[in-house]
């Protein structure tokens, strides 16, 4: 096997490792999110919004696990007739994408799992909108970068995002969130 071929075919596992990872637990969250209750339409329950959310979780894993398995059979097969001076073309432009399409970096997976646990133990203390900014400030900066426009950006994002939710899960489905150190007036 070329060393274009063991790229293409690591970075295709990775895809599918981290994908499938992900099915797992959008399943589990799907599976629990079916014990709450559903409503009906015209008064939809707690369960009917969490069930959705999985449902689509579940969809975008698997084709995401396709759209790897695709590519690992176009590159492979690109890689297969090729000739060598092509193969050295390609592991020249392979070598750009691996660096920009490769597997998540371990750092940005223990920083997002570090921002998500911080988000559960400070939702009730700090409310959800304090905690739910300060969560999505946090996980679009780290995917996003530090610069000036990126933090701007960052910030309108997770104000506008919160405001959704909120509008969403308390005023549309009656549910009550914490509001911690800062009580909206909006009620």
């Amino acid at each position: 096997m070329s060393m274009t071929q063991d790229r293409v075919t690591s970075t295709a596992r990775s895809k599918i490792l981290v994908s499938a990872a992900t099915l797992v637990v959008a399943i589990g969250f799907t599976w629990q999110a079916t014990s709450l209750p559903m409503g009906t339409l015209e008064r939809p329950g707690p369960g009917l919004f969490p069930v959705v959310v999985g449902a689509f979780f579940i969809l975008m894993c698997c084709v995401a696990i396709v759209e790897a398995q695709l590519e690992r059979f176009k590159m492979s097969r690109e890689v297969g007739h090729s000739s060598s001076a092509e193969q050295s073309a390609v592991i020249e432009e392979d070598t750009e994408e691996v660096v920009d399409d490769g597997p998540p970096n371990l750092r940005k997976i223990i920083a997002f799992l570090a921002i998500l646990t911080a988000y559960v133990v400070l939702f009730v203390p700090l409310g959800f909108f304090v905690s739910t900014v300060l969560a999505l400030i946090a996980i679009s900066t780290l995917l996003s970068g530090i610069s000036r426009k990126d933090i701007i950006r960052n910030v309108i994002f997770a104000i506008a995002l919160t405001f959704l939710l909120y509008f969403i899960f308390a005023m549309t489905l009656d549910i009550r969130l914490p509001p911690g150190v800062y009580a909206p007036t909006v009620q």
